[in-house]
């Protein structure tokens, strides 16, 4: 065991004997400290330190940023931009065409649009993504861009049904491609897991629903059980429609929520999955070839009664 040296007993010697006549009055206590602090600087000169240590310390630990109090501050010049309105919110009633909605959703037995908007505007196909896919990823998967599960892909409707047209994505969607029937995902929202779904209807259309998922389903969902739509359900023709009544049923009513996005319908990936099933190619293979079919009888004009008939004689 190492042994103090002779040194510091003789330092703790002089330290005890300096605080006794403090204590007894004898030696003033700021000529004591400035004495001590003497002490402390002769020694630490001794052991080759040019300047205390407490000068070197000081301009490390105590400097102060130097900042000019004299110069005027200028207040950020914002323009202040109106925020949208929700006329949701404001509990107005929807000013569009509730029966073009309707044709174009094929609420109305219309496979295509009304004659309005053939008149009014202008097809425009939205492009699909390429049908590579590895043969590796298989349900259930978790899409990396939005954190939706899917656990169950489904089936599409078959291509000689009148109706088929009605399960393809909206022509705003990012990607065009039929829904199929039975798919299932889930996605945490508003604290909870959410199971997403879709169904067909009686009258052959397709109907989005999301409900709270509960603990013992979610491993019925990995076992490879099909849940059913339960009454406590958000149902809707648009998967955004479902997603909206959660949003004013929650704390935050003025969210928006995409529904195509939290379905999955916006990743790429998924997108090749649903591709990749029956009938996907075929059923949107189908639809193009009735729009180029529709936008021919559009551009041909009719021939007008009033013009005289060509005499061909000469």
């Amino acid at each position: 065991m190492n042994q103090p040296k002779v040194s510091q007993y003789i330092r703790a010697r002089k330290r005890d004997n300096l605080n006794s006549s403090i204590h007894k009055g004898e030696v003033d206590y700021e000529s004591a400290v400035k004495s001590r602090i003497q002490q402390n600087q002769e020694l630490l000169m001794s052991l080759g330190f040019d300047k205390p240590i407490c000068d070197q310390l000081y301009d490390v630990h105590r400097r102060n940023h130097k900042r000019n109090y004299n110069a005027k501050r200028t207040k950020d010049m914002k323009v202040s931009i109106p925020s949208r309105k929700s006329k949701r919110l404001a509990g107005e009633v929807p000013t569009e065409d509730i029966e073009t909605l309707m044709v174009e959703r094929g609420l109305k037995g219309d496979t295509g649009y009304s004659e309005k908007m053939q008149d009014n505007e202008e097809f425009q196909h939205s492009s699909t993504v390429d049908s590579y896919l590895p043969d590796s990823i298989c349900t259930p998967y978790t899409l990396k861009s939005i954190k939706t599960t899917v656990y169950h892909l489904g089936k599409h409707v078959e291509i000689e049904e009148e109706l088929a047209f009605q399960f393809l994505s909206h022509d705003s969607c990012k990607f065009k491609h039929p829904y199929p029937v039975g798919y299932r995902a889930t996605k945490r929202e508003f604290g909870r897991v959410w199971l997403m779904g879709i169904e067909r209807q009686d009258n052959a259309s397709p109907i989005f629903f999301i409900q709270p998922l509960e603990e013992y389903q979610e491993e019925e969902l990995l076992q490879g059980k099909q849940i059913p739509m339960s009454g406590k359900a958000y149902t809707g023709y648009a998967p955004t429609w479902p997603w909206t009544q959660a949003c004013l049923k929650s704390k935050s009513p003025g969210r928006r929520i995409s529904g195509p996005l939290y379905f999955g319908f916006s990743d790429p990936l998924n997108i090749c999955k649903v591709m990749s099933l029956e009938g996907g190619h075929e059923l949107l293979s189908r639809y193009q070839e009735h729009l180029a079919r529709e936008t021919c009888k559009r551009t041909q004009r009719p021939k007008s009664t009033d013009d005289p008939p060509r005499n061909t004689e000469e």
